[in-house]
């Protein structure tokens, strides 16, 4: 639902040049949320793990 009303917020402000876009973006969401199989989004915790790299020395 909040996502039904976000989108018409974003077309109705933005115009309908972004409309494939938005489709796009919604239809790659799908696929991918339908190819983890409906589990929650992860992307945080993945996206930590980069962090656990040294960082340089600093002079």
């Amino acid at each position: 639902m909040f996502r039904f009303l976000t989108r018409a917020v974003l077309l109705r402000v933005l115009g309908r040049r972004l409309v494939p876009f938005i489709v796009v973006f919604d239809v790659l969401r799908t696929l991918d949320r339908l190819r983890r199989g409906s589990q929650p989004v992860t992307r945080r915790v993945t996206g930590a793990e980069p962090r656990d790299v040294t960082p340089p020395d600093l002079p």
